[in-house]
């Protein structure tokens, strides 16, 4: 589980050196539910405190500039704590093929079993993602 916590370390580091204030525009996208960080996003924010000369609150970074993937972690309770965090307009379904291969329809089914609407749901089985390439493709 190691690299959940190295990358969720390097993710605040870009939010904490300011990478997002120079670059406001800039789009990330994590795997693993934010890779640990965005559950411990209450304890973080105490950084704040430090007056670390951010432009922005860090919370609104987690908000802003990253989209989450479950990458294979299909667990309801932290989907439910994501959206409740950042919101479904930051989650995108991904598969965390070939070490979580999705079987017997569980991708589908971790989707229409959330309790999301049917609009949700789409936004996070394929809207959201087609809403972040959009500039790329014109």
């Amino acid at each position: 589980v190691g690299w959940h916590y190295e990358t969720g370390i390097q993710l605040l580091r870009l939010i904490l050196s300011g990478v997002f204030d120079r670059h406001p525009q800039l789009q990330m996208i994590t795997g693993h539910w934010g890779e640990v960080v965005l559950f411990y996003l209450e304890r973080i924010e105490l950084l704040e405190r430090a007056q670390l000369g951010l432009q922005r609150p860090i919370k609104d970074y987690f908000r802003q500039n990253l989209f989450y993937t479950p990458s294979g972690i299909y667990s309801q309770q932290y989907l439910q704590r994501t959206v409740d965090i950042v919101g479904v307009e930051r989650i995108m379904f991904s598969q965390d093929y070939p070490y979580h291969p999705a079987m017997g329809g569980a991708a589908r089914s971790f989707l229409t079993d959330s309790g999301l609407s049917e609009a949700d749901q789409a936004r996070i089985g394929h809207e959201n993602w087609e809403t972040l390439i959009a500039p790329l493709s014109k």
